[in-house]
């Protein structure tokens, strides 16, 4: 799994969780849906029953523990992403780990998509984990920021990747990615994200504060942001 995100920048596993696990995962969610707006992130449900049944379900985990060959890892805080209706616009491409301050290869993020992705889904441009050094000449304001969260050009596009109930991407957090929107649907996108990482948090009292808080954080799991 590992070598085969390390190639391409992303990894697409069918049937991670089967139907009847994404029917659990579902049953948990509010009725009716949370409404949402541009990128459909529901922060509300960030530690909700749904948000907790899929961090530790052992399937996903396994996942992570094959990638890197430790059970020991800090899970993310991130919040689940819901669209109810075709949104009027997403944000750009972007990378969620700076090249300039962070260069290296470091993390690996994923995503469960419960619903199909009529209604949009992920996209990524492959291998541009291993361009970096090229994105940093072309947004030379990288070197400004030690921020990971860096949005690209309006002009990026990447490989839409349609999926089933029940799949997981995973990616290294070099590769450029975001959302596209698919075609009016009756049927919600609901998916997300999960990045699990080898150690314990940095800052354990910290990570305890927004458990406790009930905060949303971001995918590095390790770090708090």
């Amino acid at each position: 799994m590992l070598k085969a995100i390390k190639e391409k920048g992303f990894l697409i596993i069918p049937r991670v969780l089967n139907v009847k696990e994404v029917s659990k995962a579902l049953s948990l969610l509010p009725k009716p849906l949370p409404k949402t707006k541009g990128p459909g992130f529901s922060f509300s449900l960030t530690h909700s029953d749904f948000a907790k049944y899929l961090r530790t379900h052992p399937k996903i985990k396994e996942k992570f523990e094959c990638i890197w060959g430790t059970k020991e890892l800090t899970v993310s805080l991130d919040s689940p992403i819901i669209w109810t209706s075709l949104p009027k616009h997403v944000e750009n491409m972007h990378l969620d780990q700076n090249p300039h301050h962070k260069p290296d290869f470091c993390c690996i993020q994923g995503m469960i998509h419960l619903t199909t992705t009529s209604l949009g889904g992920l996209q990524l441009i492959e291998k541009s984990n291993a361009t970096y050094q090229d994105i940093i000449e072309k947004y030379p304001e990288i070197k400004e920021t030690t921020n990971d969260w860096l949005e690209l050009g309006k002009e990026l596009e990447g490989t839409k990747i349609p999926t089933i109930a029940g799949t997981m991407i995973f990616w290294d957090s070099r590769t450029i990615h975001g959302a596209y929107i698919g075609r009016e649907s009756s049927m919600p996108r609901i998916s997300f994200p999960i990045c699990m990482l080898p150690g314990p948090p940095k800052d354990i009292e910290l990570r305890e504060r927004a458990i406790r808080e009930k905060l949303t954080l971001n995918h590095w799991g390790t770090e708090l942001h």
